[in-house]
C-alpha cells in the first residue's frame, strides 16, 4: 500500500525541522490501515508516539531508512509523533488524529 506523504522533511528550507537535514524524511499515514510510515531516515533517529498528556505510548529506535507504526493498539484520540537524532535534537513533530 502506498501512502500519502503528509509532510517531508529536509534541507534548509523546511519550517518543521529544528536544523539542516541533508536526508529526506517523508512521512505518511492511512486511517484504514492506521499505520504510519516514515521512510528517509539514514541514521540512529529516536520517534516517540506520545498521547495528548504527554504520556509516551512507544519509544523506537531507528536504523534503517523505512519504519511502518501499527497504531491500532492506541484507543482513539489525538498523538504525537516525535523524531529526534540520535544527539537529541528535534527533527520533526506531526500530530495526528486516530478516529
Amino acid at each position: 500500500m502506498v501512502l500519502k506523504a503528509i509532510i517531508k522533511i529536509g534541507g534548509c528550507d523546511s519550517v518543521s525541522a529544528d536544523v539542516c537535514l541533508k536526508e529526506h524524511i517523508n512521512l505518511g499515514y492511512s486511517s484504514i490501515s492506521n499505520e504510519f510510515q516514515i521512510a528517509g531516515l539514514l541514521g540512529n533517529y529516536t520517534i516517540d508516539i506520545l498521547n495528548a498528556d504527554g504520556t509516551v505510548h512507544e519509544s523506537i529506535e531507528t536504523t534503517g531508512h523505512f519504519h511502518t507504526i501499527d497504531l491500532t493498539a492506541l484507543p482513539p484520540g489525538m498523538y504525537l509523533i516525535s523524531i529526534q537524532s540520535n544527539e537529541n535534537v528535534n527533527v520533526a513533530y506531526v500530530t495526528i488524529i486516530k478516529f
